[in-house]
Protein backbone atom coordinates (compact mmCIF):
# COMPACT_ATOMS: atom_id res chain seq x y z
CA UNK A 1 0.00 0.00 0.00
CA UNK A 2 1.13 3.62 -0.99
CA UNK A 3 2.15 6.02 2.22
CA UNK A 4 2.16 9.75 1.93
CA UNK A 5 3.18 11.86 4.54
CA UNK A 6 0.96 14.39 5.80
CA UNK A 7 2.49 17.50 7.55
CA UNK A 8 2.51 20.93 8.33
CA UNK A 9 5.69 21.89 8.76
CA UNK A 10 8.00 19.80 9.92
CA UNK A 11 5.42 17.93 11.76
CA UNK A 12 2.89 15.22 10.01
CA UNK A 13 2.05 11.91 10.31
CA UNK A 14 2.30 8.75 7.58
CA UNK A 15 -0.86 7.44 6.36
CA UNK A 16 -2.04 4.68 3.43
CA UNK A 17 -3.38 7.12 0.66
CA UNK A 18 -6.62 5.06 1.17
CA UNK A 19 -6.84 6.60 4.61
CA UNK A 20 -6.28 9.68 3.12
CA UNK A 21 -8.43 9.73 0.22
CA UNK A 22 -11.12 9.12 3.22
CA UNK A 23 -10.13 11.73 4.78
CA UNK A 24 -10.19 14.48 1.97
CA UNK A 25 -13.56 12.90 0.99
CA UNK A 26 -15.23 12.89 4.43
CA UNK A 27 -14.15 16.77 4.94
CA UNK A 28 -15.87 17.96 1.20
CA UNK A 29 -18.99 15.96 2.26
CA UNK A 30 -18.99 17.45 5.81
CA UNK A 31 -18.09 20.64 4.14
CA UNK A 32 -21.58 20.62 2.06
CA UNK A 33 -23.56 19.26 4.89
CA UNK A 34 -22.59 22.19 7.43
CA UNK A 35 -23.20 24.84 3.86
CA UNK A 36 -19.93 26.08 4.91
CA UNK A 37 -18.92 26.28 1.33
CA UNK A 38 -19.97 29.81 0.98
CA UNK A 39 -16.75 31.22 2.18
CA UNK A 40 -14.39 31.89 -0.27
CA UNK A 41 -11.41 29.92 1.36
CA UNK A 42 -13.53 26.84 2.53
CA UNK A 43 -14.80 26.44 -1.32
CA UNK A 44 -11.32 26.77 -2.58
CA UNK A 45 -9.90 24.24 0.18
CA UNK A 46 -13.07 21.65 -1.24
CA UNK A 47 -11.78 22.04 -4.48
CA UNK A 48 -8.49 21.16 -3.67
CA UNK A 49 -9.39 18.19 -1.71
CA UNK A 50 -11.34 17.09 -4.61
CA UNK A 51 -8.19 17.51 -6.67
CA UNK A 52 -6.50 15.79 -4.03
CA UNK A 53 -8.58 13.03 -4.00
CA UNK A 54 -8.06 11.65 -7.71
CA UNK A 55 -5.68 8.72 -7.60
CA UNK A 56 -3.41 10.41 -10.13
CA UNK A 57 0.34 9.64 -8.23
CA UNK A 58 0.76 7.08 -6.19
CA UNK A 59 2.41 8.05 -2.58
CA UNK A 60 1.65 11.75 -3.16
CA UNK A 61 -1.26 12.30 -1.43
CA UNK A 62 -1.51 16.03 0.48
CA UNK A 63 -4.25 17.48 2.90
CA UNK A 64 -3.12 20.85 1.55
CA UNK A 65 -2.85 22.03 5.07
CA UNK A 66 0.02 24.42 4.70
CA UNK A 67 -2.00 26.33 2.17
CA UNK A 68 -5.29 26.86 3.80
CA UNK A 69 -5.12 26.04 7.54
CA UNK A 70 -3.37 29.82 8.07
CA UNK A 71 -5.14 31.26 10.97
CA UNK A 72 -6.64 30.01 14.26
CA UNK A 73 -10.23 30.52 13.11
CA UNK A 74 -9.51 28.15 9.99
CA UNK A 75 -8.05 25.30 12.27
CA UNK A 76 -10.71 25.54 14.68
CA UNK A 77 -13.07 25.29 11.32
CA UNK A 78 -11.50 22.62 10.43
CA UNK A 79 -11.11 20.49 13.60
CA UNK A 80 -14.68 20.92 14.41
CA UNK A 81 -15.24 19.20 11.20
CA UNK A 82 -12.73 16.05 11.88
CA UNK A 83 -14.82 16.23 15.06
CA UNK A 84 -18.17 16.00 13.46
CA UNK A 85 -16.89 13.24 11.07
CA UNK A 86 -15.30 10.93 13.99
CA UNK A 87 -18.74 11.59 15.82
CA UNK A 88 -20.83 10.33 12.52
CA UNK A 89 -17.95 7.30 12.10
CA UNK A 90 -18.96 6.23 15.88
CA UNK A 91 -22.82 6.89 16.41
CA UNK A 92 -23.87 5.97 12.64
CA UNK A 93 -23.73 2.63 11.20
CA UNK A 94 -24.40 3.29 7.92
CA UNK A 95 -21.78 6.69 7.50
CA UNK A 96 -18.87 4.95 6.91
CA UNK A 97 -19.50 1.86 4.44
CA UNK A 98 -18.20 1.54 0.65
CA UNK A 99 -21.35 2.86 -0.63
CA UNK A 100 -21.32 6.14 1.03
CA UNK A 101 -17.03 6.37 -0.07
CA UNK A 102 -18.47 5.99 -3.13
CA UNK A 103 -20.89 8.45 -3.50
CA UNK A 104 -18.33 10.73 -1.62
CA UNK A 105 -15.69 10.22 -4.41
CA UNK A 106 -18.63 10.86 -6.88
CA UNK A 107 -19.04 14.27 -5.55
CA UNK A 108 -15.58 15.26 -5.51
CA UNK A 109 -15.34 14.48 -9.09
CA UNK A 110 -18.63 16.10 -10.08
CA UNK A 111 -17.01 19.00 -8.12
CA UNK A 112 -13.94 19.27 -10.26
CA UNK A 113 -16.37 18.83 -13.09
CA UNK A 114 -18.33 21.87 -12.30
CA UNK A 115 -15.42 23.95 -11.93
CA UNK A 116 -13.50 22.72 -14.97
CA UNK A 117 -10.42 21.48 -13.02
CA UNK A 118 -10.92 18.26 -14.79
CA UNK A 119 -13.08 17.76 -18.15
CA UNK A 120 -14.22 14.55 -18.58
CA UNK A 121 -14.97 13.33 -22.63
CA UNK A 122 -18.22 11.82 -21.65
CA UNK A 123 -20.00 9.86 -18.78
CA UNK A 124 -18.01 6.83 -19.59
CA UNK A 125 -14.52 8.36 -18.86
CA UNK A 126 -16.32 10.02 -15.85
CA UNK A 127 -17.35 6.66 -14.35
CA UNK A 128 -13.73 5.23 -15.36
CA UNK A 129 -12.47 7.65 -13.39
CA UNK A 130 -14.88 7.33 -10.53
CA UNK A 131 -14.05 3.57 -10.59
CA UNK A 132 -10.62 3.81 -10.20
CA UNK A 133 -10.84 4.80 -6.19
CA UNK A 134 -12.34 0.95 -5.94
CA UNK A 135 -14.12 2.21 -3.02
CA UNK A 136 -17.11 0.10 -4.33
CA UNK A 137 -15.48 -2.87 -4.20
CA UNK A 138 -14.81 -2.08 -0.45
CA UNK A 139 -17.69 -3.62 1.31
CA UNK A 140 -15.83 -4.86 4.53
CA UNK A 141 -14.81 -0.78 5.02
CA UNK A 142 -17.03 -0.51 7.94
CA UNK A 143 -15.32 -3.50 9.61
CA UNK A 144 -12.41 -1.75 10.09
CA UNK A 145 -13.38 2.18 10.34
CA UNK A 146 -12.00 2.04 13.74
CA UNK A 147 -8.47 2.43 11.27
CA UNK A 148 -9.54 5.32 9.73
CA UNK A 149 -11.46 6.82 12.96
CA UNK A 150 -7.56 6.71 14.37
CA UNK A 151 -6.06 8.03 10.41
CA UNK A 152 -8.54 11.22 11.86
CA UNK A 153 -7.74 11.03 15.28
CA UNK A 154 -3.98 11.94 13.68
CA UNK A 155 -5.45 14.89 12.12
CA UNK A 156 -6.91 16.11 15.16
CA UNK A 157 -3.53 16.35 16.55
CA UNK A 158 -1.55 17.15 13.87
CA UNK A 159 -3.98 20.42 13.43
CA UNK A 160 -3.77 20.97 16.66
CA UNK A 161 -0.38 21.17 17.07
CA UNK A 162 -0.29 18.24 19.79
CA UNK A 163 1.57 15.43 16.94
CA UNK A 164 4.92 15.98 17.40
CA UNK A 165 6.48 12.98 14.75
CA UNK A 166 8.22 14.12 11.85
CA UNK A 167 9.03 12.07 8.30
CA UNK A 168 11.84 10.26 10.05
CA UNK A 169 10.30 9.37 13.16
CA UNK A 170 9.92 5.83 13.50
CA UNK A 171 5.63 4.62 12.74
CA UNK A 172 4.63 3.74 16.25
CA UNK A 173 1.35 6.08 16.43
CA UNK A 174 -0.51 3.85 14.23
CA UNK A 175 -2.59 1.61 16.63
CA UNK A 176 -2.84 -1.61 14.21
Amino acid sequence: MAKSFIQIGDHGFWAQDRFIEAMQLCLIHEIEQQHLDSTSWVMDYKEALALESVPIMVGARSMRLEAFLTTPERNALILSLIDAIVEKIEIDAHYFTAENLYAFRRRALEILAASKTIQFANEQEFLAVLNRSRWQESPGISAVKGRYQQAFTLLRRLVNQELQTEVSSPINYWGF
